[in-house]
């Protein structure tokens, strides 16, 4: 029986060594891949991964490194069962190939996999941003996210589309796939120039020149109830300063906030057409169940109605043989008064007819013979 994973791979032009100190340094580790890390990245040793945004940290053992070619990290998932991720490194052409394995909780066939291959599709596009572009500098975030209804074609819709995106980010421009430059104008004035570096189902990453760095638009789903949309972004070194970081955070809360109000009333449509739906087909089914009630009704009539006729032979049939019998009766008690003189005479017999002679049965016998 194999064993349910994703898999996910990336091209990269920076060296082996490089690629590895990325997936297990501390340092690196906290400027693509979460927050904070802190451990020791050898055999046997364990890194504390912290998403500060997200309040929560995962403890990874290492129980096989082996640089620069490949690290194993296993992590407890607690009531899920044991994650592991296989990263392996190996040269390609001027740069190397890095490939993750995920197996265990939210793999291939398991709840939750359409988030996690889309998130190792993001991660690694990260990955390849970070070791391609801001190798070696210090990072700091924006994070606005909100808990939204929203269905992932629709969703993409305002992440990708012109038309989407000027209802509340942009007031021009469009993103498209993989590889393709990016120039979009914000609705508060600023540009966002770049390139694609990845395209999922219901996500995407574009790198944005003027800020050195990368902005993402996100989703996730935590149950069926709750389904979050996010965008956030880093800035790499000291292009921007500190104040106007926060000015892009407070943009971006705001953006977001219009995009949940616009999914919200598009779900709250939704399920407006669908009741309506439901109502007519309601309606629909009542208006059968009535016909069908009204079929039988007239049936029902029809049979009463032929039962009813049934019955007034029966009345007839027994009104007849009650004035026969009355009829008897009555003749049966004036038969004491009879007077035969009242009778009218009775006709008179023929004189002299002879009866028609009578064959004899053996004359008739002779007659056939001859």
């Amino acid at each position: 029986m194999s064993v349910p994973e994703i898999r996910r791979y990336t091209i990269t032009k920076v060296a082996p060594e490089r690629a590895f100190e990325a997936w297990t340094e501390p340092e690196h580790l906290s400027r693509w891949f979460c927050d904070k890390v802190v451990g020791w990245p050898g055999y046997g040793g364990t890194l504390t991964m912290t998403w500060e945004k997200f309040g929560f940290s995962i403890d990874y053992y290492l129980p096989t490194i082996i640089p620069p070619k490949k690290v194993v990290m296993k992590s407890l998932i607690p009531g899920l069962g044991t994650q592991t991720l296989n990263i392996s490194i190996r040269s390609y052409g001027n740069g190397c190939r890095v490939e993750i394995v995920e197996t265990g909780p939210g793999a291939e066939g398991q709840a939750g996999a359409g988030d996690a291959k889309s998130g190792w599709e993001m991660s690694l596009a990260l990955f390849k941003t970070y070791v391609e572009n801001f190798w070696n500098k210090n990072r700091r975030t924006f994070f606005a996210i909100i808990t939204a209804p929203y269905e992932n074609s629709r969703l993409m819709h305002y992440y990708k589309d012109e038309d989407g995106l000027t209802k509340w980010l942009a007031k021009s421009g469009s993103i498209g796939e993989p590889g393709t430059p990016v120039s979009l104008k914000l609705k508060n004035g600023m540009n966002l120039t770049g390139k694609v570096m990845a395209v999922t189902s219901h996500e995407l990453l574009v790198t944005w020149r003027e800020i050195t760095g990368f902005i993402e638009f996100k989703s996730f789903t935590g149950s069926a109830e709750r389904t979050a949309i996010l965008v956030r972004g880093s800035t790499y070194g000291d292009t921007i300063s500190d104040e106007k970081l926060a000015e892009i955070n407070r943009f971006m809360e705001q953006a977001v906030s219009v995009l949940h109000i616009i999914l919200k009333a598009e779900e709250e449509a939704r399920q407006t057409i669908a009741a309506r739906k439901a109502a007519k087909e309601a309606e629909r089914q009542a208006k059968m169940q009535a016909e069908a009630q009204a079929a039988a009704l007239a049936a029902a009539q029809e049979i009463l109605q032929a039962g009813n006729s049934e019955d007034e032979l029966l009345r007839m049939t027994r009104e007849a043989e009650e004035q026969a019998a009355k009829i008897k009766e009555e003749l049966i008690q004036s038969a004491d008064s009879f007077d035969e003189s009242e009778l009218p005479p009775p006709p008179l017999e023929p004189e002299d007819e002879e009866p028609d002679p009578v064959p004899n049965p053996g004359e008739e016998l002779d007659d056939q013979d001859d």
